[in-house]
């Protein structure tokens, strides 16, 4: 037969297609590659079936492909293709699940309307039964509980539709939960594994009492090939394929700790939206009709599962272990032998989906690099507006990323192009693996998104570790990201904690660990902890202008009080300005107040915080400032929202500090504020809570706090100079990265005279 597989490089999908390949078959094989985990499993999977004959692989997306060519001649369709995932469906994570298991399941069975096939089996899951009663019938009233189930559900009615409307033989398998070699990073059994082998907390979410009905991959396979082998007298017919043993997730876990031999650390957290309570599947219709009955006892399966990972980790190990370490002087004379001798190539990305602060903090590690590292290539990534506003270090260039402009929740949208945004992003993804593929970086620095914008990074990131195996690859974190809760959730969803330990060699802190450690809150894996550094906060380490010189450029002279007000990029900080402005004209300021918009403030608003200016003479108002730092210096006193770049500078001025975070949608301003708070390094305000009274008082408290030190030769914030958040993480992150560079290795030990 000709045989159509959908998701052929996926978990079910690579088994099916081995099976029908052994039993004779010509296999068709699609996939598009969905990276809602590791596209590099998924060319691990389908590699062994590009080597047999009858197999051809197509990489394509249902929704988008000319269908016509792709179906013709076919005898028996698998759909098996889907975007998985119960708790990545919720809120603007539902899109995908609309467009690759409705749209595309739709799409295909039109292409059959005018020839069907043979057979058109539809892989469902039990997730369209919610939490019906046990054990689950097929003419039980489907409820699911979550969007993908409910998205699995539409796929099961358009099955039942064109089978009606168009006599296409389609058979419906409701797979119970589906275990084995090559299982999906995100599921279950996979996590309880992996954290096994490598002595890590495991999260349970609720009591561990829930239970499921586990189906091993193989049973799985021998039930598509039953339906299709069977079509003639159950087209139309929907069938449960369970495992046959329920189990509850704490007995589960002990069987694991059995065959993996070694006792599970457990911490439980709250069922999760769309989590049912417990699944079991009644498969008397299935062995009625197909003659089918699960194989496969679940600790035999489980043995398999266990021993495949127990594998790949062996794999991972040695491929990690290498470069997980910092560079010793032997290690380094190593690699110099298999090293090459060209000047050190650094690639920095930073997506700059918003404000500066990314590109402002990769500017300031290029430039101290580039002293460094003498000779150096240094390219910069960018999706910034800005990035012509600012002077590039010696040996630096920047590749302008097109420009997006967050909308919501993983929703961009592209800010000049008039293109869509899956446009936009592959657009952004093939220049950033183009420049990987041209630039060979020995080190490419990733600023805050481990995976980019969208997952856009994944592709690079895949090519450097295939491809480039002396290339280190770090991740520069911020020290708070959201609330930690939020963070998790995320990074769960989004396969982010297999990313960290798949793809990067280092990961550094720009923070210290007495305001927050991203370690704990953030529940990074033992194995990326082992790698984890804190740095210290990154801060410009430009030359300070006198303040004399900046005050004489916006007209004041020594003794003139000061005050600097900035709102950071600008996207956002018009609440703050007009706060401000609303408690100058309370009554006559007393002091000059130079306004720093930011670039990214829309004109309109612009436009109107110069109205609201209209008749105070001591403001100064200015769309953009490069030199930043200088004005802290010379100000009297700072009003400035709570971005990271802005408490950096801040705490390194000298100059007290009112800070007014955002408070939404993310806290992160707020909860690195209120650290900065509590150790005393600036004062705090709630934009909510302060009047126009309370924010100028702050500023006069500010204001003569600096003139009571003015003249005296004092470090910034005397009562505090000992703590590390005042010194600069530039002198602690640049050495780490000369020692990660291989090149520098390389030039360091001929620089000794090792190699001639």
């Amino acid at each position: 037969m000709r045989c159509l597989v959908t998701g052929t490089a996926g978990f079910v999908g690579s088994h099916l297609t081995e099976r029908l390949l052994d039993a004779g078959h010509e296999v068709i094989g699609v996939d598009c590659l969905v990276p809602y985990y590791s596209t590099d499993l998924k060319w691990r999977n389908v590699a062994p079936l590009l080597e047999r004959d009858g197999f051809t692989f197509i990489e394509g997306d249902l929704v988008d492909i000319e269908l016509g060519p792709l179906v013709q001649g076919i005898d028996l369709v698998f759909h098996q293709a889907a975007q998985a995932g119960v708790r990545a469906s919720w809120g603007a994570g539902f899109s995908p699940y609309i467009r690759h298991n409705v749209i595309a399941t739709q799409r295909l069975l039109e292409a059959f309307t005018h020839r069907p096939p043979r057979a058109f089996i539809y892989a469902s899951s039990s997730s369209v039964y919610g939490n019906s009663p046990l054990p689950m019938c097929e003419d039980t009233r489907p409820q699911p509980l979550s969007p993908y189930g409910m998205s699995k559900l539409a796929g099961e009615h358009l099955c039942t539709l064109y089978n009606q409307n168009f006599g296409i033989p389609t058979v419906v398998l409701r797979y119970f939960t589906v275990y084995g070699p090559r299982q999906r990073p995100d599921m279950a059994i996979n996590r309880f594994i992996s954290a096994l082998l490598r002595n890590e907390l495991i999260t349970v979410y609720g009591n561990g009492g829930q239970s499921r009905d586990f189906t091993y991959v193989a049973d799985i396979v021998t039930a598509n090939l039953s339906a299709a082998e069977c079509i003639d007298t159950v087209a139309g017919s929907i069938f449960n394929i369970g495992g046959g043993s329920p189990i509850t997730v704490n007995a589960l876990l002990s069987l694991l700790g059995e065959l993996v031999g070694r006792t599970p650390r457990l911490r439980y957290e709250p069922v999760q939206r769309g989590d049912v309570d417990h699944t079991g599947a009644d498969c008397s219709r299935v062995a009625r009709a197909l003659d089918f009955v699960p194989s496969y006892a679940l600790r035999d399966g489980l043995a398999q599962q266990v021993a495949w990972q127990r594998g790949l980790e062996e794999q991972r190990e040695r491929r990690i272990h290498p470069v997980t370490q910092p560079l010793t002087h032997a290690s380094s004379k190593q690699l110099a032998v298999r090293g090459t001798s060209r000047a050190p190539r650094i690639l920095l990305y930073s997506h700059d989906t918003f404000g500066l602060g990314h590109l402002r903090r990769n500017l300031a590690i290029a430039g101290r690099l580039s002293h460094a590292l003498p000779g150096a290539s240094l390219l910069l990534l960018s999706g910034s507006q800005a990035v012509q506003q600012f002077v590039l270090p010696l040996g630096a260039d920047i590749i302008k990323l097109p420009t997006v402009t967050k909308l919501g929740h993983e929703h961009y949208v592209a800010q000049g192009l008039t293109i869509t945004p899956s446009e936009v992003l592959a657009l952004r993804q093939g220049l950033i693996l183009e420049t990987v593929m041209s630039f060979k970086p020995d080190l490419l620095l990733v600023d805050h998104a481990p995976l980019g914008m969208r997952g856009e990074l994944r592709p690079a990131l895949e090519y450097v570790r295939a491809h480039l195996p002396q290339s280190r690859v770090v991740l520069g974190l911020r020290d708070i990201l959201d609330e930690p809760a939020v963070v998790c959730r995320t990074w769960r969803e989004q396969a982010v904690y297999a990313a960290l330990e798949t793809f990067y060699d280092r990961l550094l802190i720009y923070g210290v660990p007495d305001v927050c450690d991203p370690i704990t809150a953030y529940e990074l894996p033992a194995s990326v902890a082992a790698r984890t550094s804190f740095c210290g906060y990154i801060r410009r380490d430009d030359p300070i202008t006198p303040a004399a010189d900046v005050r004489q450029d916006i007209g004041l002279g020594a003794d003139e009080p000061l005050v600097l007000v900035t709102a950071g990029g600008g996207g956002d900080g018009m609440p703050l300005l007009e706060a401000y402005v609303q408690a100058l004209r309370l009554e006559p300021a007393g002091w000059t107040s130079l306004v720093v918009t930011g670039p990214f403030m829309p004109d309109a608003e612009r436009r109107r915080l110069e109205k609201l200016c209209c008749g105070l003479s001591s403001v100064v108002i200015r769309p953009f400032e490069r030199d930043v730092p200088s004005l802290m210096h010379a100000a009297d006193a700072i009003v400035t929202m709570g971005g990271y770049n802005s408490l950096c500078e801040v705490t390194g001025s000298g100059t007290r500090a009112l800070v007014i975070p955002r408070t939404s949608p993310r806290t992160e301003q707020l909860l690195r504020a209120q650290a900065f708070a509590r150790l005393g390094l600036v004062d705090l305000l709630l934009l909510e809570h302060t009047t126009p009274t309370d924010l100028r008082e702050a500023v006069k408290h500010a204001i003569a706090h600096k003139l009571d030190r003015r003249g005296a030769c004092q470090t910034p914030h005397p009562c505090l100079a000992g703590v590390t958040v005042l010194q600069n993480g530039l002198d602690r992150l640049v050495p780490i990265l000369v020692d990660l560079t291989p090149s520098v290795a390389v030039q360091a030990v001929r620089e000794e005279g090792a190699l001639l």
